[in-house]
Protein backbone atom coordinates (compact mmCIF):
# COMPACT_ATOMS: atom_id res chain seq x y z
CA UNK A 1 0.00 0.00 0.00
CA UNK A 2 1.47 3.27 -0.64
CA UNK A 3 2.25 5.52 1.93
CA UNK A 4 -0.02 8.69 1.78
CA UNK A 5 1.37 12.70 2.13
CA UNK A 6 2.32 13.38 6.40
CA UNK A 7 0.66 15.98 8.22
CA UNK A 8 1.33 19.53 6.94
CA UNK A 9 2.09 18.04 3.16
CA UNK A 10 0.35 18.86 -0.07
CA UNK A 11 -0.34 16.42 -2.87
CA UNK A 12 1.27 17.04 -5.86
CA UNK A 13 -1.14 17.44 -8.79
CA UNK A 14 0.48 18.75 -11.19
CA UNK A 15 1.36 15.73 -13.24
CA UNK A 16 3.96 14.24 -14.81
CA UNK A 17 6.13 16.83 -17.14
CA UNK A 18 6.12 16.25 -20.61
CA UNK A 19 7.94 18.17 -23.61
CA UNK A 20 6.63 18.73 -27.21
CA UNK A 21 8.21 16.84 -30.43
CA UNK A 22 7.88 15.37 -33.72
CA UNK A 23 6.16 12.05 -34.11
CA UNK A 24 8.32 8.98 -34.34
CA UNK A 25 7.57 7.05 -37.66
CA UNK A 26 7.79 3.73 -35.73
CA UNK A 27 5.20 4.12 -32.99
CA UNK A 28 1.81 2.82 -33.13
CA UNK A 29 -0.80 4.80 -31.36
CA UNK A 30 -4.06 2.76 -29.82
CA UNK A 31 -6.94 4.41 -27.88
CA UNK A 32 -7.12 1.28 -25.65
CA UNK A 33 -3.96 0.29 -23.21
CA UNK A 34 -1.50 -3.00 -24.59
CA UNK A 35 -3.10 -6.12 -22.46
CA UNK A 36 0.15 -7.96 -23.73
CA UNK A 37 2.49 -8.51 -20.73
CA UNK A 38 6.66 -8.50 -20.78
CA UNK A 39 5.66 -12.86 -19.59
CA UNK A 40 3.41 -13.66 -22.34
CA UNK A 41 6.49 -13.82 -25.63
CA UNK A 42 8.04 -15.66 -22.86
CA UNK A 43 5.71 -18.39 -22.25
CA UNK A 44 5.12 -18.73 -26.09
CA UNK A 45 8.38 -19.28 -26.49
CA UNK A 46 8.41 -21.61 -23.71
CA UNK A 47 5.66 -23.41 -25.32
CA UNK A 48 7.08 -23.94 -28.62
CA UNK A 49 10.84 -25.07 -26.80
CA UNK A 50 9.85 -29.00 -25.98
CA UNK A 51 10.54 -30.45 -23.34
CA UNK A 52 13.99 -29.99 -21.88
CA UNK A 53 13.49 -25.99 -21.37
CA UNK A 54 12.72 -23.72 -18.30
CA UNK A 55 12.20 -20.18 -17.95
CA UNK A 56 14.36 -18.60 -15.46
CA UNK A 57 13.27 -15.72 -12.88
CA UNK A 58 15.63 -14.08 -10.81
CA UNK A 59 12.50 -13.11 -8.32
CA UNK A 60 9.89 -15.43 -6.79
CA UNK A 61 7.62 -12.83 -7.23
CA UNK A 62 7.10 -13.46 -10.50
CA UNK A 63 5.12 -16.94 -9.86
CA UNK A 64 1.58 -15.09 -9.41
CA UNK A 65 2.08 -13.15 -13.03
CA UNK A 66 3.54 -15.77 -14.84
CA UNK A 67 0.51 -17.69 -13.60
CA UNK A 68 -1.78 -15.61 -14.34
CA UNK A 69 -0.60 -15.12 -18.08
CA UNK A 70 -0.29 -18.63 -18.80
CA UNK A 71 -4.10 -19.25 -17.50
CA UNK A 72 -5.28 -16.45 -19.60
CA UNK A 73 -2.81 -18.16 -22.35
CA UNK A 74 -4.37 -21.86 -22.15
CA UNK A 75 -1.05 -23.00 -20.75
CA UNK A 76 -0.37 -25.25 -17.84
CA UNK A 77 2.85 -24.47 -16.03
CA UNK A 78 5.12 -25.39 -13.23
CA UNK A 79 7.00 -24.33 -11.00
CA UNK A 80 10.42 -25.09 -8.96
CA UNK A 81 12.42 -23.03 -6.35
CA UNK A 82 16.14 -22.85 -5.43
CA UNK A 83 18.19 -20.81 -3.76
CA UNK A 84 15.53 -17.70 -4.12
CA UNK A 85 15.11 -18.16 -8.09
CA UNK A 86 12.05 -19.37 -9.71
CA UNK A 87 11.77 -22.12 -12.35
CA UNK A 88 8.82 -22.15 -14.73
CA UNK A 89 8.25 -25.65 -16.93
CA UNK A 90 5.41 -25.93 -19.80
CA UNK A 91 3.04 -28.63 -18.85
CA UNK A 92 0.82 -28.59 -22.34
CA UNK A 93 -1.96 -26.80 -23.47
CA UNK A 94 -4.71 -26.60 -20.22
CA UNK A 95 -8.31 -27.57 -22.16
CA UNK A 96 -6.96 -28.59 -26.00
CA UNK A 97 -5.47 -31.68 -25.38
CA UNK A 98 -7.09 -32.95 -22.56
CA UNK A 99 -10.80 -32.79 -24.08
CA UNK A 100 -9.28 -34.53 -27.63
CA UNK A 101 -7.89 -37.07 -25.66
CA UNK A 102 -11.20 -37.69 -24.21
CA UNK A 103 -13.19 -37.65 -27.04
CA UNK A 104 -11.19 -40.41 -29.14
CA UNK A 105 -11.38 -42.16 -25.97
CA UNK A 106 -15.42 -41.68 -26.01
CA UNK A 107 -15.07 -42.91 -29.73
CA UNK A 108 -13.39 -45.94 -28.67
CA UNK A 109 -15.84 -46.68 -26.33
CA UNK A 110 -18.52 -46.04 -28.59
CA UNK A 111 -17.51 -48.52 -30.48
CA UNK A 112 -18.66 -51.20 -28.94
CA UNK A 113 -22.15 -49.99 -29.24
CA UNK A 114 -24.68 -46.85 -28.71
CA UNK A 115 -25.07 -46.10 -25.23
CA UNK A 116 -26.14 -43.23 -22.59
CA UNK A 117 -23.70 -40.04 -21.05
CA UNK A 118 -23.98 -42.18 -17.83
CA UNK A 119 -22.37 -45.45 -19.55
CA UNK A 120 -19.79 -43.15 -21.76
CA UNK A 121 -18.63 -41.58 -18.23
CA UNK A 122 -18.92 -44.82 -16.37
CA UNK A 123 -16.63 -46.50 -19.11
CA UNK A 124 -14.36 -43.44 -19.34
CA UNK A 125 -13.91 -43.65 -15.10
CA UNK A 126 -13.38 -47.66 -16.00
CA UNK A 127 -10.57 -46.83 -18.01
CA UNK A 128 -8.35 -44.54 -15.62
CA UNK A 129 -10.16 -41.18 -16.11
CA UNK A 130 -11.08 -40.04 -12.73
CA UNK A 131 -11.83 -36.73 -13.43
CA UNK A 132 -14.34 -36.74 -15.70
CA UNK A 133 -18.15 -36.42 -14.92
CA UNK A 134 -21.89 -37.10 -16.26
CA UNK A 135 -22.36 -33.40 -17.29
CA UNK A 136 -18.79 -33.00 -18.54
CA UNK A 137 -19.21 -36.28 -20.70
CA UNK A 138 -22.75 -34.87 -21.93
CA UNK A 139 -20.94 -31.94 -23.10
CA UNK A 140 -18.24 -33.75 -24.71
CA UNK A 141 -21.17 -35.51 -26.21
CA UNK A 142 -22.86 -32.27 -27.42
CA UNK A 143 -19.85 -30.95 -29.21
CA UNK A 144 -18.98 -34.13 -31.22
CA UNK A 145 -22.86 -33.91 -31.94
CA UNK A 146 -22.36 -30.58 -33.53
CA UNK A 147 -19.43 -31.54 -35.24
CA UNK A 148 -20.98 -34.57 -36.92
CA UNK A 149 -18.99 -37.05 -34.99
CA UNK A 150 -21.72 -39.03 -33.17
CA UNK A 151 -25.69 -39.26 -33.58
CA UNK A 152 -28.09 -38.83 -30.67
CA UNK A 153 -30.62 -42.17 -31.37
CA UNK A 154 -34.43 -42.69 -29.64
CA UNK A 155 -34.12 -42.79 -25.75
CA UNK A 156 -30.95 -40.67 -25.36
CA UNK A 157 -28.38 -43.41 -26.78
CA UNK A 158 -25.16 -41.60 -28.68
CA UNK A 159 -23.43 -43.80 -31.25
CA UNK A 160 -21.09 -43.24 -33.40
CA UNK A 161 -22.32 -41.61 -37.15
CA UNK A 162 -22.16 -43.46 -39.72
CA UNK A 163 -20.94 -40.63 -41.94
CA UNK A 164 -16.98 -39.84 -41.08
CA UNK A 165 -16.06 -36.04 -40.64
Amino acid sequence: MKPGPKKGQRIDFRGVPGEMVSTPTDLEFSAVKRKESPYDPLLIQLSKAGPGHVLKFGDLKARTSVTVRAKKKGFRVSFAERDGVLFVRFDGSAEGDQQNTRKVKILEVLKTGPMSYLKVCNRLRDAGDTLIDGPLAELLLMQMLKAGQVVKQEGGAYGLSPVKK
